[in-house]
C-alpha cells in the first residue's frame, strides 16, 4: 500500500512537470496594436517642408516607424525596435514640382515587436499660410479733444486664412495680450488720455503658424488750441529763421461749440503747387503737423512735416478753413474788392530797401533824415496781385555809438503820414496794423539781408533771410 501511494506521487509529480513544459514551450505573446495619438501634418508649399508628428505607443514595443507616398517616392522607415513610445517628429520635403493647392494622403504605418501594423492616413495640403493676420483699424483718426472728456476706443478687426494665435496690443502707458484662436476677432478697448500727446500703439498679431503683423495705431490726443498757424515752409530752420510771417497767423473760429478747433487762413500763394500744412506751434512741426488725409477734403496728423501736405493748385488768393473737430478743410480761391496803393515803402533806420537807404531823404540824398516820409523808400509792386509789394532789406548799424536802434514801419504817401502801417508786435511781428500798431525793432544780431513782403489786403507782412 505504501509502495502503491508513492507510485502515485511519482506519477503526479510527473504529469505537472509536463504541463509546465508544455506551457513554456507554446508560450505566445498577448495581443496587442500600436496606438497612434495625435497625428498630424503641417500645411507646406511646393518645394518647401511639412512637419509629420504624432505620439505612439506599444506595451508589447515598437518595431517601425514609417512615412510613406508612393507618388513622391517616399517611403521612410525608422526603427525604434525595443521602445514603447516614441514621438515622431518628421520634416517632409515636398517637390518643387508639385502643384500648389492640391491636397496628398501620406500614409503613417507603424509595425510592433509581434509584426502587427496600423497606420492612419495624414492630408497634407499644400496651401501653407505665409501671411501674417490681417489687422483692420477702425480706430476714430485725428485729434482726440481731452476736454471733451472723450474715451477713444481702439477698435481693430483681425482676420486670417487661419487660426489667429494671439493678438498683443502695447505703448508706454498702457499693454494688453489676449489668446484668440479664431480666424476673426473684433478687439475694442476704450482708454482715457489725462495728458495731451501724440501715442503710438504697437499691435501684433500672430496666427497659429506663426506668421505676424505688426502695424501701429496712433491716437492724438490735444487740449483745444489757442492758436493755429499755416505753414508754407517744411523745415524747423525755415521757421525758425524767419523774422517775420512765416508761419502765417490764422483766425480762430467765433463758433462757440468749435472753439479751439476750427482755424481760417487767408493766404496769397505766389506759386501754383504750394505745399503747405497747420501747426499749433511757432517755432517747429513737433510735436503736433497738420496736412491732407488721403480722401480729398480730409486732415491728417503727425508728430513732424512727414505729414501730407495740402496743395494749393492755382495762384491767387485763398481761403483756408480747417476743422480738428471733424478733421475736415476746405481750399477756396477769392478775388479781393478792397482798393489797393499805387506805391507803399518803407521808413526807418538803420534799413536799406533795394540798397537805398531809409535815413537818405528822397529830395536831397546828402541829408540824413531818418523815419521819416520824405526819406520813405518804396517797394517794388507784384505784376500779379496790386496789393502786393517786395524788397531786398537790409538791416545794417545805422549808428555805431548805439546798440539796437534799428527799425521800421510802412507808409503809402510821400506828402505826409497818412496811411501807415506799423505792427501787431515789436519784436516778432506777425501782421501789419493800418494806421497803428508799434514800430518793429531788430537787434544788431539780426543785422543781414532779407526779402521782404508786404500784402495792404492782407495786412501780412513776411521777412526772410535772403538766400
Amino acid at each position: 500500500m505504501k509502495e502503491s501511494r508513492n507510485i502515485y506521487a511519482l506519477l503526479g509529480f510527473f504529469f505537472l512537470a509536463l504541463t509546465f513544459g508544455c506551457v513554456e514551450e507554446g508560450f505566445e505573446l498577448p495581443d496587442s496594436e500600436a496606438r497612434i495619438v495625435n497625428p498630424a501634418v503641417t500645411r507646406a508649399l511646393p518645394g518647401g517642408t511639412a512637419q509629420v508628428s504624432a505620439s505612439i505607443t506599444d506595451p508589447v514595443g515598437l518595431g517601425t516607424v514609417g512615412i510613406q507616398y508612393a507618388a513622391w517616392n517616399l517611403n521612410e522607415q525608422i526603427d525604434v525596435a525595443g521602445a514603447t513610445s516614441y514621438d515622431l517628429q518628421y520634416e517632409l520635403n515636398v517637390p518643387a514640382e508639385a502643384e500648389s493647392g492640391t491636397s496628398h494622403d501620406i500614409v503613417l504605418a507603424v509595425t510592433n515587436t509581434n509584426g502587427v501594423s496600423v497606420q492612419d492616413t495624414l492630408k497634407l495640403m499644400l496651401n501653407k499660410d505665409t501671411d501674417g493676420p490681417a489687422i483692420i483699424n477702425n480706430t476714430t483718426t485725428g485729434i482726440v479733444f481731452m476736454v471733451d472728456g472723450n474715451d477713444v476706443t481702439l477698435d481693430l478687426k483681425i482676420e486670417d486664412t487661419e487660426d489667429i494665435a494671439t493678438l498683443t496690443v502695447k505703448n508706454e502707458i498702457f499693454s494688453d495680450e489676449v489668446v484668440i484662436n479664431a480666424v476673426s476677432f473684433q478687439y475694442k478697448q476704450n482708454l482715457n488720455f489725462l495728458k495731451a500727446g501724440i501715442y503710438d500703439f504697437e499691435v501684433v498679431a500672430t496666427d497659429v503658424s506663426g506668421n505676424t503683423t505688426t502695424e501701429v495705431v496712433t491716437v492724438v490726443a490735444q487740449e483745444p488750441f489757442e492758436q493755429m498757424y499755416l505753414a508754407d515752409v517744411a523745415t524747423d530752420a525755415d521757421l525758425q529763421a524767419a523774422l517775420m510771417g512765416v508761419p502765417v497767423r490764422t483766425e480762430a473760429t467765433t463758433d462757440a461749440q468749435l472753439e479751439g478747433k476750427a482755424f481760417t487762413a487767408r493766404y496769397y500763394n505766389a506759386a501754383a503747387g504750394t505745399e503747405v500744412r497747420f501747426i499749433p506751434q511757432k517755432d517747429s512741426f513737433a510735436p503736433l503737423a497738420i496736412g491732407a488725409g488721403d480722401a480729398a477734403g480730409t486732415l491728417a496728423v503727425a508728430g513732424d512735416a512727414s505729414v501730407t501736405p495740402i496743395v494749393l493748385s492755382k495762384v491767387g488768393y485763398y481761403e483756408i478753413a480747417v476743422n480738428l473737430d471733424d478733421m475736415s478743410y476746405t481750399a477756396q480761391t477769392y478775388t479781393p474788392e478792397d482798393s489797393s496803393y499805387a506805391y507803399t515803402m518803407v521808413m526807418g533806420t538803420g534799413v536799406k530797401v533795394n540798397g537805398a537807404s531809409t535815413c537818405e531823404q528822397n529830395a536831397d540824398p546828402s541829408v540824413t533824415q531818418c523815419w521819416h516820409f520824405k526819406s520813405g523808400k518804396k517797394l517794388t509792386k507784384s505784376e500779379s496781385s496790386p496789393y502786393r509789394f517786395s524788397a531786398d532789406l537790409e538791416f545794417y548799424d545805422q549808428d555805431e555809438s548805439r546798440d539796437n536802434e534799428g527799425g521800421m514801419i510802412l507808409g503809402a504817401n510821400e506828402s505826409g503820414w497818412s496811411d501807415f502801417w506799423r505792427f501787431d508786435n515789436g519784436e516778432e511781428p506777425e501782421a501789419s496794423v493800418r494806421n497803428g500798431g508799434t514800430n518793429f525793432n531788430f537787434t544788431n544780431d539780426q543785422l543781414g539781408t532779407y526779402e521782404f513782403i508786404f500784402d495792404t489786403h492782407l495786412n501780412y507782412v513776411r521777412l526772410t533771410p535772403k538766400k
